[in-house]
């Protein structure tokens, strides 16, 4: 296996960001699982997340960048935002630790974003 794609989630716009604890450690559960494997250095690991993790963008900015954005802010509004807020960070944490360049990609359709980790070496 050199493929994980992470879609799943707990769908509920009324709850708070500690309802989500469970999804973000489970993300993070996976990106561990996939680190661990005979099969690391190749392992790709999808994340879908969503764009209500920019629920608070300032559209007068223009629209949402394709690089990362840093800034907590953009995702304060509700806790299925917040979530893949954190688990997107969680993604680019473990990019960091492997010294390997996060990849976003905007093939799936416009309410979903889909954040590839591994394994593109900085190298490359």
């Amino acid at each position: 296996m050199n493929l994980i794609i992470h879609n799943a989630w707990k769908l509920d716009f009324n709850l708070s960001l500690s309802s989500f604890e469970s999804n973000i450690r489970a993300t993070r559960n996976l990106i561990d699982f996939a680190l661990a494997g005979p099969y690391s250095s190749t392992m790709r690991f999808l994340f879908t997340s969503s764009v209500a993790s920019a629920q608070s963008w300032n559209q007068e900015k223009g629209l949402y960048p394709e690089e990362v954005v840093t800034d907590a802010g953009v995702a304060v509004g509700g806790g299925y935002g917040e979530g893949k807020y954190v688990a997107e960070r969680v993604c680019l944490y473990s990019c960091a630790l492997r010294d390997v360049i996060p990849n976003r990609h905007d093939e799936a359709p416009r309410q979903e974003r889909v954040a590839s980790v591994f394994p593109q070496d900085r190298s490359d």
